[in-house]
């Protein structure tokens, strides 16, 4: 498994560089930690599952924050993947969030499962499927994980039909205590903003 840097613009809170496919979780774990710390590549922490057969894994550690990001073939709904993670996690203490981290009005998806969406910005149009939910251990650290088929669709006003590949994308995190209560409580705020 190959491992390499991401090129990051350097603080001011852009995402400017990281790759494409990283979801906006990531980036603004990895752009809140800007300034604590050199980026460094490598193997990620056991938390963090890499599979046999994962591809174009892209994996970072900066500001003790440790991400990884890939892409791995398996079918939908990624069943022996999740239940692979779930059983390296929750050995280790880790619990299952039943709400999203960032945003706790939300179900996760160890909850209401997958969701999907068409994406319409893109021709041809594509359906999305992504399953995005945390666990937390005794310490407060927090571990994400979000995944994501897509693949095009010929009606983006009724349901996504089921994905026509096998491509699946992953995106993990492993976010240290007071940086995760740090970004929770931050979006929490801004919830509570938006409804005055």
């Amino acid at each position: 498994m190959r491992s390499r840097r991401w090129d990051v613009n350097k603080c001011g809170n852009s995402t400017q560089g990281l790759p494409t496919l990283l979801d906006g979780r990531a980036a603004l774990a990895l752009t809140s930690s800007c300034g604590r710390g050199g980026a460094q590549s490598g193997k990620p922490p056991q938390e963090l599952l890499v599979p046999a057969g994962a591809r174009e894994v892209v994996s970072r550690i900066e500001g003790g924050i440790a991400a990884v990001k890939f892409k791995v073939s398996a079918p939908y709904p990624a069943a022996d993947f999740l239940a692979s993670a779930n059983s390296r996690l929750e050995p280790l203490g880790w619990q299952k969030l039943s709400t999203d981290w960032l945003n706790p009005t939300i179900p996760s998806s160890h909850v209401r499962g997958w969701t999907s969406f068409p994406d319409t910005r893109t021709q041809p149009f594509m359906g999305v499927h992504q399953w995005l939910a945390d666990w937390q251990n005794g310490s407060g650290d927090v571990v994400s994980y979000s995944l994501r088929y897509t693949s095009p669709v010929q009606d983006a006003l009724h349901k996504v039909a089921p994905p026509t590949n096998d491509d699946l994308e992953v995106t993990e995190l492993l976010i240290p205590a007071a940086m995760a209560k740090s970004m929770r409580d931050d979006a929490v705020q801004r919830i509570k903003s938006r409804a005055r």
